[in-house]
């Protein structure tokens, strides 16, 4: 009796450890992806001070959205690549519907938030905001390069 409560006393703090060290370590990594992300977004854009104020947390709830409806776009994704052609009409026109509703969600997001933006920065600044993104990722890829190398 008392290898079966010892075993399973192991097991659980063994799976309880696998399981909680990924995430920790996503959520590590999601925090240096936005320490960097402020510096490259202010200087990128050229904020000044009071800008930077209203803009990230305006950014923030916009990027949090952003990424939820992103998840969701992943989830439909996986469903869609494998849901086999075993599935009835019924559900792939229902799988359809779904992708297409999230991409409207996603665009809709995108007009809500371009037009807070206006309201605090200058149209200039608003269009950089888009390309600043895709040029984060890019600094982000080198970055992972450079201390891939190192």
């Amino acid at each position: 009796m008392k290898k079966l409560i010892i075993t399973a006393f192991l097991l659980i703090v063994g799976f309880t450890t696998a399981f909680s060290q990924p995430y920790g370590h996503r959520k590590q990594k999601q925090e240096l992806i936005d320490k960097e992300r402020i510096p490259f977004f202010t200087n990128y854009l050229d904020l000044s001070p009071q800008e930077a104020e209203k803009f990230w947390p305006l950014y923030n709830e916009y990027l949090n959205k952003k990424q939820s409806l992103f998840k969701e776009m992943r989830s439909i994704k996986m469903k869609l690549k494998n849901s086999s052609s075993d599935i009835s009409d019924t559900e792939a026109e229902n799988l359809n519907k779904e992708y297409i509703s999230i991409q409207e969600k996603q665009f809709k997001l995108l007009k809500e938030y371009n037009e807070k933006f206006k309201k605090i920065l200058p149209i200039n600044k608003v269009n950089k905001i888009y390309f600043a993104e895709r040029e984060f990722r890019k600094y982000l890829l080198k970055q992972l390069r450079k201390n891939r190398r190192q």
